[in-house]
């Protein structure tokens, strides 16, 4: 019965506005309508530029659906997918902005270079927002630390491979070069 009151119009009704009364809901929104003012002034200067807009508002709605029926608890990762979509959309938006607002032009393009300003906030703080806090930043160094060890050994391990081949061997002690003793003259170029 509490499911099929769920799917209910009625039920569909109160899990929006309930939604959109959270944090997560209304960012969502505000991130929506904006786009669709700057998708507007685009269009009313250059359609160029319109895509961005496009793109961040399909994409806002697919994020506010998903939120709403919570199906983001059952995806694995959904924080860092919808961490990374916002933090590519402030940086598109705030390069985008900077080349309109360099460019000049009539007055609804830089209208919307601001807007566009304006969305850089409103991204950057939900991508604040949504950063996944469940994993540790401990872990994160640790895994880092150990992938760049071994990328350290192996960039020596190709560039002393790469001065072997010619007979010169980098000392890892004095950092002094001397030929291999087990070079010969006429070999390897000597």
């Amino acid at each position: 019965m509490v499911e099929a009151e769920h799917l209910s119009a009625r039920g569909c009704w109160t899990v929006f506005t309930n939604f959109l009364c959270s944090r997560k809901g209304t960012l969502l929104c505000a991130e929506m309508i904006l786009c669709l003012v700057i998708l507007i002034w685009f269009s009313l200067s250059t359609p160029a530029y319109s895509s961005l807009s496009v793109v961040e508002m399909i994409l806002a709605e697919i994020f506010f659906v998903i939120y709403m029926c919570d199906l983001a608890s059952k995806i694995q990762y959904w924080s860092w997918i919808d961490f990374f979509r916002t933090l590519i959309a402030a940086t598109l938006y705030l390069i985008t902005s900077i080349v309109v607002l360099v460019e000049g032009g009539n007055r609804s393009i830089i209208i919307a270079g601001v807007l566009g300003l304006i969305a850089v906030f409103l991204f950057g703080y939900d991508a604040f927002i949504t950063y996944p806090s469940s994993i540790h930043l401990d872990s994160v160094f640790i895994l880092l630390h150990r992938n760049l060890q071994g990328i350290k050994l192996l960039l020596k391990v190709i560039y002393q491979a790469s001065f072997c081949h010619i007979g010169l061997v980098v000392s890892p002690v004095d950092s002094r070069w001397f030929l291999r003793k087990n070079s010969q003259p006429g070999v390897n170029g000597f």
